[in-house]
């Protein structure tokens, strides 16, 4: 996972892990099988799904977003997330 500090001043990281061909299409699944997943970190963040290029935007104030199950499996692998019951 590669970080990136904005020139904005502002405390967010950025990070990136999409493949660079997402020529491939996939079946979407339906919204009731998206995680919600919880943000743990403390830093306002934007983090692009592995599998489906997605961009998913985190914050403190808004820790819980729903993300693709396949995407799931990389964030949570990063320490930087939980499932939210």
């Amino acid at each position: 996972m590669a970080a990136h500090r904005p020139q904005n001043g502002r405390n967010s990281i950025v990070y990136s892990n999409a493949p660079a061909d997402l020529s491939q299409t996939h079946a979407d699944p339906a919204a009731s099988d998206f995680l919600n997943l919880l943000y743990l970190g403390h830093l306002r963040i934007a983090i692009t799904g592995n599998f489906t290029g997605n961009l998913y935007r985190f914050s403190p104030l808004d820790p819980v977003q729903q993300v693709h199950p396949r995407d799931a499996f990389h964030l949570l692998d990063s320490g930087l997330f939980g499932i939210a019951l």
